[in-house]
C-alpha cells in the first residue's frame, strides 16, 4: 500500500449512519456570466478537510463550501459530508473517504461533464436523468471507472482489494480496461484486483436496500424510493427472528473492527446481529485507520471494558466478545486476560508478527529493531515512522515506539502464540475462517484453544472482506442462538 494520496494522511476512523440529508447550500449556479460549475458542502457532521487545486495547505471543511475542479475532501472519523450539484446529482461521503473533483465543467447542450476520482471509502450518489442534456457523470475507483445517466446508487472502495457497485434505481455501466459490466437495478458489481476482474454479480440483500429506505423515511426529498423499492424480504444472511433473553437480561454483543478499518466496516453485522434482539456495541479502536496504534495494546483493551459497560447498563446480563482480523485477535487477547466473557467469534483472525516481523526480508523486521532501540535509548514514547503488515500489503505508518512495539513485537504481547496460550478458561469459540497456506485459522487458532463442546469451525471462501462479513452474519446468529444463553 502506498503512502500516497491524502486518504492516507488524513482518514481516522469511524462510521455514523448511512441516511440522506440535503440541507445544503446549492452550488453555484452556472449561468453566462458565471460558468463555473461546483459541488456545494451541505451537512457535514463530524470533521472533514479540503486541499484546493494547486495548494497543499490543507482546510478545514465547512458547510456552505464548494468545491471546484482539481479540489479534494476528505471525511474524517465518525464523519460524514453531503454534496449537491445544483439539482443535478447529490452525494453522501461516509466516513474515511477521499474523494477528487478530477474534472468539472459545462458542455455544449446545457449540461455538464463530471468526472470523481474515489481514492479510498463510500460514495452514496443521486443523479437525475442526464440523457436530455447528454451530461456525464463518473466516479473512477482505482481504474474502475463508473458511469450513469440516472441512477442512485453506491461506489465502496478499497485500494488493492475491491470496487464494489451497487444499485439501488435504474442501470450503470462499470469498466476496467476492456472489461465491461452492465449492472442492473438492484445488483452488486465487484471488481477483484487481486484477480483482475469482475466477480460475478450478486442481489443487493435487505440491509442494503434499507439503506435507500432510510432515505425515503428520513428526507422526503427523495420521493417515492420507499414505495418503490417495497419492503425488502429478509434472505437467509439476515436473519429475522427474536433472540432469547438471558436470565439476567439481554445477550450482549461486542464486536472488534480490524487493523485499519473502522466500525463502519461491521455495519452489516451490526444489522444482523440487532435484528434477532442482540444488543451490539462496535466501538472505535485504537488500531483503527488513521489512528494505527495510537494506545499500546493493554491500552487498547480499555475501550472494550467501555462497552461491556454500555452493554451492560442497557440491561446485557450475558456478554460475549467477537472481532474480525486484529479485531478477533485482540478479542483473543482480552478474553484471556480480563476474563467474564461467555464465548467469542472470531472471524478471520489475523496479525502474525511472528511471521512477516521475523522476515528479514521485510521492512517490518527493521522498523522492530529500530522501536526497539528507541526504546534502549529512552526514546519509547517519542513517534516515529514505523512499517507494519496489512493482509499482504506493507504500510508504512507513525506512532509511539512502545505503542508499536506492542503489537508488532514476535516476542511481545501481539503475537498470535501469545493470544492463543493466554486463553486458559474453556469457552464455547465460533471461528470463521478460509484456509491459508501460512496462516489457517483452524491450525493455528482453533485447533489450540481449549475445547469446548459448543465451539465450532467453519470455513468460509470470501473474494472480499465485505464478502466474508455479508456470509459470516446467518452464521453468527445462528451459533449464538445455538449456546441456548436464556
Amino acid at each position: 500500500m502506498k503512502k500516497t494520496g491524502l486518504w492516507f494522511v488524513l482518514v481516522p476512523a469511524l462510521a455514523g449512519g448511512l441516511y440522506w440529508a440535503l440541507h445544503s447550500t446549492p452550488s453555484p449556479t452556472p449561468s453566462a456570466g458565471n460558468p463555473t460549475w461546483g459541488y456545494g458542502i451541505g451537512a457535514l457532521r463530524g470533521k472533514a478537510w479540503v486541499l484546493p487545486a494547486g495548494q497543499s495547505a490543507l482546510q478545514p471543511a465547512q458547510a456552505g463550501q464548494t468545491l471546484l475542479q482539481g479540489d479534494q475532501i476528505a471525511v474524517g472519523g465518525n464523519s460524514t459530508v453531503d454534496l449537491a450539484l445544483n439539482d443535478e446529482a447529490r452525494l453522501r461521503l461516509s466516513e474515511g473517504t477521499t474523494l477528487t473533483v478530477r474534472e468539472l465543467k459545462p458542455n455544449a447542450t446545457s449540461g455538464f461533464l463530471s468526472r470523481l476520482e474515489l481514492l479510498r471509502g463510500r460514495v452514496l450518489s443521486a443523479v437525475g436523468k442526464l440523457s436530455q442534456s447528454r451530461s456525464v457523470f463518473e466516479i473512477d475507483a482505482g481504474g474502475v471507472v463508473t458511469g450513469v445517466r440516472g441512477t442512485i446508487f453506491e461506489v465502496d472502495y478499497e485500494p488493492g482489494r475491491t470496487a464494489e457497485t451497487g444499485v439501488f434505481r435504474g442501470r450503470v455501466e462499470v469498466k476496467k480496461g476492456a472489461l465491461v459490466q452492465e449492472v442492473p437495478e438492484k445488483k452488486l458489481s465487484a471488481y477483484a484486483f487481486s484477480q483482475g476482474r469482475f466477480l460475478p454479480q450478486r442481489d443487493l440483500n435487505a440491509a442494503e436496500l434499507e439503506l435507500l429506505n432510510d432515505w425515503g423515511k428520513a428526507y422526503p426529498g427523495i420521493p417515492g424510493e420507499r414505495a418503490s423499492l417495497g419492503t425488502p424480504q429478509a434472505p437467509p444472511g439476515v436473519p429475522t427472528a427474536p433472540a432469547p433473553a438471558s436470565p439476567n437480561g439481554r445477550i450482549g454483543i461486542v464486536l472488534l473492527h480490524g487493523k485499519n478499518r473502522t466500525a463502519g466496516n461491521l455495519k452489516f453485522l451490526v444489522n444482523v446481529l440487532e435484528s434477532r434482539g442482540f444488543q451490539v456495541e462496535a466501538p472505535t479502536l485504537p488500531w483503527a485507520k488513521g489512528i494505527l496504534y495510537a494506545a499500546k495494546l493493554d491500552e487498547s483493551l480499555g475501550e472494550v471494558d467501555k462497552s461491556i459497560a454500555d452493554l451492560k447498563a442497557r440491561g446485557a446480563g450475558t456478554i460475549l466478545l467477537g472481532g474480525m482480523g486484529l479485531g478477533a485477535h485482540m478479542a483473543l487477547v482480552y478474553a484471556g486476560s480480563q476474563g467474564g466473557i461467555a464465548g467469542l467469534v472470531l472471524v478471520n483472525p489475523s496479525h502474525y508478527p511472528e511471521s512477516f516481523a521475523l522476515n528479514r526480508k521485510s521492512p517490518v523486521a527493521a522498523s522492530v529493531d529500530q522501536a526497539r532501540r528507541m526504546v534502549a535509548q529512552g526514546q519509547g514514547a517519542q513517534a516515529a515512522d514505523f512499517w507494519d503488515r496489512d493482509d499482504t500489503d506493507n504500510i508504512l505508518i507513525h506512532c509511539g515506539a512502545e505503542n508499536y512495539l506492542s503489537f508488532v513485537d514476535p516476542q511481545g504481547p501481539g503475537a498470535m502464540r501469545r493470544a492463543v496460550e493466554g486463553l486458559k478458561q474453556s469457552l464455547p469459540v465460533l471461528l470463521i475462517s478460509e484456509s491459508h497456506p501460512t496462516k489457517d485459522g483452524k491450525a493455528l487458532v482453533f485447533d489450540k484453544l481449549p475445547a469446548n463442546p459448543k465451539s465450532l469451525f467453519e470455513r468460509t471462501p470470501y473474494s472480499s472482506p465485505r464478502d466474508l462479513i455479508l456470509k459470516s452474519g446467518k452464521i453468527i446468529a445462528d451459533w449464538v442462538q445455538t449456546l441456548k444463553l436464556n
